[in-house]
């Protein structure tokens, strides 16, 4: 965790926005999400999720979900789940209800580890060939299955739609 850490800290630097103690205390996060909020912090300014400051996060109950949210991706809000069969684990969902629930990673250090991965080859992936897309889009499954089997696991879950609007050419 520790090298995760660091490594996060060097990616983004100074956007990385703590959150304080007593803004989670009452959700009883995982210790991994709890030492990410608190000592890493989030990072403002990413172009696929944008991440709250502090003072828009709050928690949300959605029928029998309840979610604690840090941003959104431009459509759908961002949240960890409090829900005791999801607990930690990262989803996207609309408020509205009109668009799906759907898993992102397994906790959000899992989720810092894939935007590090997807991010560099974000540029890549736009100025590619459809054949080279698909290559760099094997590349990255392959590695995001080496960080969180689930995120890939349904071709329903984010991640899987976010590649899947890449290899379309809708991203």
């Amino acid at each position: 965790m520790d090298n995760l850490i660091l490594t996060i800290k060097s990616v983004w630097g100074n956007s990385l926005q703590k959150i304080s103690p007593e803004r989670i205390k009452e959700y009883a996060l995982s210790p991994t999400n709890e030492t990410i909020l608190l000592e890493v912090g989030l990072p403002l300014g990413n172009d696929l999720i944008s991440f709250y400051d502090e003072s828009m996060m709050k928690a949300y109950t959605q029928e029998c979900d309840t979610f604690f949210i840090i941003g959104d991706d431009y459509g759908t809000q961002i949240g960890i789940s409090l829900n005791m069969n999801e607990k930690d684990e990262i989803y996207s969902f609309d408020i509205q209800n009109e668009l799906p629930k759907r898993f992102i990673n397994s906790d959000i250090s899992k989720l810092f580890q894939f935007l590090m991965l997807y991010q560099p080859l974000k540029t890549s992936l736009v100025e590619s060939t459809d054949e080279e897309a698909s290559s760099i889009i094997a590349e990255i499954k392959s590695e995001f299955n080496k960080i969180d089997l689930k995120a890939l696991s349904n071709e329903d879950n984010w991640w899987s739609v976010v590649l899947k609007q890449h290899e379309e050419g809708m991203m």
